[in-house]
This record gives structure tokens, C-alpha cells and sequence, in this order.
């Protein structure tokens, strides 16, 4: 099963016995782990809305826009599923877009 996460959480899901996985452009210096960048939303929008310049809406529509759009959503599944049972990890908070421990899916 894959999972949505937290950088600040890692050791709680390695606890569980999830394997970490970054989906974010630019993963925290600490982080050491896999990282599957495709998944990454752009640098510079994200960084934008993250200052607080941008709805949680319009990043829904950029990522869906910029970045799942060009993906084939079996394709990124069966890589991912690779990994086994594991957490995506991203910078969002997860009361802003949604990001938590819970299955993965689009938002």
C-alpha cells in the first residue's frame, strides 16, 4: 500500500515498517532516502503558493495542469508499488492540500 506523508515524520513510518519515499523537487538536507522526482510539482509555483501568494486551489489546478496531466497514472502505480508497502513524502502541510497518512490518491 502506498502512503501520504511528512518529512517530520519519517521515524514513525519507518517505526510502522513503511519504506519513505520523497515526491518533492527539493527533499530536506536530512532527508538520505529514495526519491522519485517525477512526481514533483515546479520549483518556482510551488514556491509561490508556499509564501502564501497563491490559493490551495490554483496549486490543485497547476499540479493537476503541470505535472499529472503528462503522467500515465498505471505507469507512476507500478513504479511506485515497486517500492512496496511505503509513504510519499512532500513539502505540503497537510492541512493545506491535503497530504497525510492515509492512502494515496489525487487530490
Amino acid at each position: 500500500m502506498i502512503y501520504t506523508g511528512r518529512f517530520k515524520d519519517i521515524s514513525y513510518y519507518q517505526h510502522a515498517g513503511l519504506i519513505p519515499v520523497s515526491i518533492a523537487g527539493y527533499a530536506p538536507d536530512f532527508y538520505k532516502g529514495i526519491q522519485f522526482k517525477v512526481l514533483a510539482p515546479k520549483y518556482s509555483w510551488w514556491k509561490e503558493w508556499h509564501d502564501k501568494k497563491l490559493s490551495v486551489d490554483w496549486y490543485k489546478s497547476k499540479y493537476q495542469e503541470t505535472v499529472l496531466n503528462k503522467l500515465n497514472p498505471k505507469v507512476i502505480a507500478y513504479r511506485l508499488q515497486a517500492f512496496g508497502d511505503h509513504v510519499v513524502l512532500g513539502r505540503v502541510l497537510p492541512s493545506s492540500v491535503g497530504y497525510r497518512l492515509a492512502p494515496f490518491g489525487r487530490y
